[in-house]
């Protein structure tokens, strides 16, 4: 518990936060909008079906067919305009078949729903449990100790534009930086399941860290990139967004 586990796409953190609470450890997934939205998923795939349909199999596989309908729709927009959205759907049908897979009937499937997407602090972090999210949902959020997993998947391979690209680049930004490095202070960053260029190797040395002039916290040197003179200041880019005109051109930005 007080663990962070992040990851691009939903379907890995649900399999894994099933894999906790089955081991007795208190697991929590960030953003109701997925459990809604898997819980809409489910009535639509009854409402075809007849509402007083509670066969799971019959439910997973109506919702398939429904949501391959729906990818089919996105992926013929013009442009690549639907891709990403095509994506969005087929992660949401990959979380409820992951964890319809593990429950033997509709009702211990809602339970199951009910406990992953708990109710959060005003911090947005429940206390005693071990919080999973994809890398949207964590922002803000901080931890010693934060996994990170299928790193492959950033950049996503649906990002194919030029705009998305830069997205999936402040994505991983985000996501190494939910470690909560200090000075003094053990803090571990584990990726877990392939690798991506995107996330350089870094090492919790003293020497590898630079301190944001601002806010004062603390940064790992290899997880960003800089540019300028070795000798200047420091901004974060939380500070940079919050305090646009304090920028110099002898800061770098972290």
């Amino acid at each position: 518990p007080g663990d962070l586990v992040v990851c691009r796409v939903n379907a890995p953190l649900l399999s894994t936060a099933y894999g906790l609470l089955k081991r007795g450890v208190r697991a929590v997934v960030r953003g109701r909008d997925l459990g809604t939205g898997i819980n809409k998923m489910i009535e639509a795939a009854r409402k075809e079906l007849g509402m007083d349909e509670k066969d799971l199999g019959l439910i997973l596989g109506k919702a398939s067919e429904i949501t391959n309908k729906l990818v089919a729709k996105y992926m013929a927009l013009p442009n690549g305009k639907g891709e990403m959205r095509a994506a969005s759907a087929q992660d949401k049908l990959d979380c409820l078949l992951e964890l319809g897979s593990q429950c033997g009937d509709l009702y211990e499937l809602q339970r199951l729903l009910d406990r992953l997407f708990d109710e959060f602090d005003d911090d947005g972090k429940p206390g005693n449990a071990v919080v999973l999210g994809t890398v949207h949902r964590t922002k803000g959020l901080e931890g010693t100790r934060v996994f990170v997993l299928r790193p492959d998947l950033i950049p996503h391979p649906m990002a194919k534009k030029a705009a998305d690209q830069e997205q999936e680049n402040n994505l991983a930004y985000v996501a190494v930086t939910r470690a909560k490095f200090e000075e003094g202070k053990v803090a571990e960053l584990v990726f877990v399941g392939g690798e991506c260029p995107l996330f350089p190797s870094m090492e919790a040395d003293a020497e590898n860290f630079v301190t944001c002039r601002w806010c004062e916290k603390e940064f790992p040197r290899a997880s960003v990139e800089l540019d300028g003179p070795e000798d200047s200041e420091y901004t974060c880019m939380s500070c940079k967004a919050e305090e646009p005109a304090q920028a110099n051109d002898d800061r770098e930005w972290i």
